[in-house]
């Protein structure tokens, strides 16, 4: 009963938790991916400028344009948990008609299930 009627006279009360923590390491990580975005500058090879887009979106998550977007998502989360999902079913395609072997296959798979954690493939929604 307790746990039920406290969200409600808190938010009667107007109060609000500002969470400090989620907010400092929101800080943390805007500071840090300015500094490699700061070392990026100038390098034009392919890989910087798929970095540079990437933190990008990282700061922005992590800046007060996105501060709504929850604490631990990744750019495009959803959406790149789903595309990670289609790759895995083609991987799987593949390996089953025998157009790759098991090593290759299991490669794949290796690199799909290290994106997939990545992109918050481990938590519950």
């Amino acid at each position: 009963m307790q746990g039920l009627t406290i969200k409600l006279l808190i938010r009667r009360l107007g109060l609000i938790d500002d969470d400090p923590v989620t907010r400092e390491v929101r800080f943390g990580r805007a500071r840090a991916y300015q500094v490699v975005l700061d070392y990026l500058k100038g390098n034009d090879s392919l890989p910087a400028q798929l970095l540079r887009k990437e933190y990008t979106a990282l700061l922005d998550l992590n800046t007060g344009n996105s501060s709504d977007a929850p604490f631990d998502d990744v750019p495009g989360g959803p959406l790149r948990r789903d595309l990670i999902g289609l790759a895995r079913r083609e991987a799987t395609e593949l390996r089953r008609t025998d157009i790759i072997g098991d090593d290759a296959y299991r490669i794949l798979v290796r690199e799909l299930d290290w994106a997939e954690l990545s992109a918050g493939g481990d938590r519950e929604y």
